[in-house]
């Protein structure tokens, strides 16, 4: 039986906008596969939002003796995730962001952690839907939320290089 690290969660501090930058560039590389994205995915102004979500403790990191080894950056919102200006839902949801685990630490448990906090969160502010996206090209995560529950909504679907 192998022996899961000591792993502590805390909401993000400003020193960790580094790591959570880095996590999100390896996403969108891991992502963008085969699929070219657009401008607004290779957005520079995630380290804004970063100052701004921590304040407001929409991001969680997992350590390791004080180092951050995971996060995982969530928002509570009631406006429609898709489709164009669809309006409100009649309840709230939690959207994950994005969700990271560096390389040398998967499979240990750490996001299953990070989601469990995440769930005792949504579970206290009365919230009982989460919903997040992943590429289709992400067959590790993909497995991972789906082994943690989440099942697929909806497809989108691109038509690219057409002229």
């Amino acid at each position: 039986m192998r022996t899961l690290p000591k792993i502590d969660i805390r909401y993000a501090d400003l020193s960790d906008i580094p790591f959570i930058i880095n996590g999100i560039n390896q996403i969108v590389e891991i992502e963008s596969g085969d699929i070219r994205l657009e401008e607004s995915l290779n957005r520079t102004d995630r380290d804004k939002k970063a100052r701004e979500d921590i304040p407001k403790k929409n991001i969680l990191v997992a350590t390791l003796r004080n180092n951050p080894i995971g996060f995982i950056w969530f928002t509570i919102s009631n406006k429609c995730p898709y489709g164009v200006d669809y309006g409100d839902y009649t309840r709230k949801y939690l959207w994950v962001n994005f969700s990271f685990v560096s390389k040398e630490n998967r499979n240990q448990g750490i996001a299953t952690s990070l989601y469990k906090e995440v769930f005792k969160i949504a579970s206290s502010k009365k919230i009982y839907s989460i919903a997040l996206d992943v590429f289709e090209v992400n067959k590790n995560s993909l497995e991972f939320h789906e082994k943690l529950g989440f099942n697929s909504k909806i497809r989108l679907m691109f038509m690219e290089d057409l002229f």
